[in-house]
């Protein structure tokens, strides 16, 4: 039912939209990102999720406290990302 309901969208414009996009940040595993204004003081870091070529988990870091935020995450080594 979800998928025939048809409302108004009015919160972002396409345009907000493609402006949103000339923000992102490409990281490689392991590299560090401290992030600025609200965020000021936290750092994130994506790392090998070793369940699907390209997959990342994050850790994210605040002072000393480290939490890692995963949507899914396999525990058994895949070989074909040796």
């Amino acid at each position: 039912q979800a998928r025939n309901a048809k409302e108004e969208f009015d919160i972002l414009t396409l345009h907000d939209i493609d402006d949103a996009w000339d923000l992102f940040v490409q990281l490689r595993y392991q590299q560090s990102m401290p992030l600025t204004g609200k965020a000021d003081g936290i750092t994130v870091s994506p790392l090998n999720a070793g369940h699907m070529i390209g997959g990342a988990i994050w850790k994210i870091t605040k002072d000393s406290e480290e939490i890692v935020y995963a949507v899914d995450y396999n525990h058994a080594q895949d070989r074909h990302l040796d």
